[in-house]
């Protein structure tokens, strides 16, 4: 099947490579976008003010590292298709699990004396400290501000192998214009799935947001599980903060991306992986980088940075241009992730190619909300997270929010909608927990205690290890049921969420 014909099969408008308008003269002459350089994902756009669009995880086997794995993916990529709407789209998307039956599971009770199969694993679907029914799905709008409810954004659906189900979501005209992604959240199957592909980006942006001349790269950094056991069902494996991943950009295993001396490129990244933080050095990439959008929110002026650490889930839309000619290595930085240092690791090559190219080029402004306002705060309250010893869980050890694993039977906070409130995450444990809050981003008002003057807005923000985040939301326009939860996947699954009701 060609490249075009392989786009074709996923439906709706589909544009490949390099995304903007004016490709074709922003490239020229520079060997970009062609052999040899990082392209973007395949691309669906809505028509028309509708997107359409059927997602089909199956599992099936791919080339990472030049070795075969076995990955669940979206309609056969890594990672799946872009999805590109304007504020006031609809998307219809159809959810098609082809992912093979759930095994019945068959604990060692030889590794748990004391306690029957029920007692570890309970009837299907019930764990809720430990995976299981890995290949039982849904689907999370991540950084949406959209409805909870019906066939939107609601996570509590549930998605069997051999199921399809169709999702209606309503972009409001009002919504924020960036960066946003799409990813399973089945509790118990989230870490197994993101952890071996599931994940693609959302852009939502007015027609002309990206000026033409301004190539556009969207960059989904992926840490896929690089095992022997490669079909990824071993909770062993995917639940270890210390199990080797392999970092991919689009799918690929340390690629290049090329720009010339001088010239500016858009780059929106995105780290849809499973638990491991990526700090980043735009000097040592020999570029220069001007952040204008974090997790879907527009800055209200451009920030001019040298670095910057992308935290699970999170994304920056970020301007760079080429400052030093030569090839540099795109590099993780080392983080101190609680007990385990994440060393450097080489992810990709920046290719600054020598010319004379000048450019200042830069996306069009965009609407940022107002901050939160001390009287607008209706309630503060604190939220504790921690940790227990629980013989069901992987390696002995669940985590919980105020004292408490996963309980969907649970409400633990109950908001009224048209209201603001403060919430301060205490962090008992040694592990930051970057938290992401579902349907309202928040501003980030103060860490360990310290404020944070500028109040950015995120929905992902980590709780450093044994500190504090202090943060504001204003529930607006959707009332319902919705979850916050740590990011890091393996803690989710392992028990660090709780469910939130907007009241009316």
């Amino acid at each position: 099947m060609t490249l075009g014909a392989a786009g074709a099969a996923l439906g709706g408008a589909v544009a490949f490579g390099w995304s903007g308008r004016a490709v074709a003269d922003a490239l020229s002459g520079f060997g970009l976008g062609g052999a040899g350089d990082l392209a973007n994902p395949a691309e669906i756009r809505s028509v028309d003010g509708t997107l359409t669009a059927t997602l089909k995880p199956t599992l099936s086997q791919a080339l990472v590292d030049d070795k075969p794995r076995k990955l669940r993916r979206y309609n056969g990529g890594l990672p799946g298709p872009t999805l590109r709407l304007r504020p006031g789209d609809a998307m219809n998307i159809r959810l098609e699990n082809a992912l093979p039956p759930n095994p019945l599971p068959v604990p060692d009770l030889a590794e748990y004396p004391g306690l029957s199969a029920e007692d570890i694993c309970g009837p299907p679907g019930n764990s809720h400290v430990a995976p299981h029914d890995l290949n039982t799905t849904n689907l999370h709008f991540h950084g949406l501000h959209v409805s909870p409810k019906g066939r939107s954004d609601n996570v509590f659906l549930t998605v069997e192998p051999g199921q399809a189900f169709n999702y209606r979501v309503q972009i409001p005209d009002t919504h924020p214009v960036g960066s946003f992604w799409y990813h399973p959240h089945w509790h118990g199957s989230v870490a197994a799935q993101i952890g071996s592909g599931m994940a693609g980006m959302i852009l939502i942006e007015p027609e002309d947001y990206v000026p033409p001349g301004l190539p556009e790269r969207q960059i989904i950094i992926q840490t896929v599980i690089g095992s022997d056991a490669a079909a990824f069902d071993d909770p062993r494996q995917f639940m270890s903060l210390s199990a080797p991943r392999i970092f991919t950009l689009n799918g690929q295993y340390r690629p290049t991306l090329r720009l010339r001396q001088g010239e500016r490129q858009f780059w929106r990244l995105l780290l849809a992986n499973d638990f491991q933080f990526c700090p980043l050095d735009f000097k040592a990439m020999g570029l220069k980088a001007i952040v204008v959008g974090r997790d879907g929110t527009p800055l209200r002026e451009p920030v001019e940075v040298d670095s910057l650490l992308l935290s699970p889930g999170n994304r920056t839309d970020v301007v760079v241009e080429g400052l030093a000619p030569g090839l540099h290595d795109m590099v993780r930085q080392p983080y101190r992730h609680g007990l385990v240092d994440l060393d450097a690791r080489t992810i990709a090559r920046v290719h600054v190619e020598p010319g004379k190219k000048r450019s200042r080029l830069m996306p069009a402004r965009a609407a940022t909300p107002p901050d939160i306002t001390d009287a607008e705060i209706v309630r503060k309250r604190t939220v504790v997270l921690g940790e227990r010893r629980d013989r069901r869980a992987v390696f002995d050890l669940a985590f919980t929010i105020d004292g408490q694993s996963y309980d969907p039977d649970v409400w633990h906070l109950e908001p009224k909608l048209g209201t603001a409130e403060e919430w301060t995450f205490v962090n008992t444990t040694a592990y930051p927990h970057p938290m992401h809050i579902h349907i309202n981003p928040f501003q980030v008002v103060a860490i360990s205690g310290e404020p944070v003057p500028e109040r950015p807005w995120y929905d992902t923000f980590v709780v450093p290890a044994a500190g504090t985040l202090t943060l504001r939301s204003r529930f607006e326009d959707f009332d319902g049921d919705f979850v916050t939860h740590c990011h890091i996947l393996p803690h989710e699954d392992a028990g660090m969420m709780m469910n939130v009701r907007i009241l009316p």
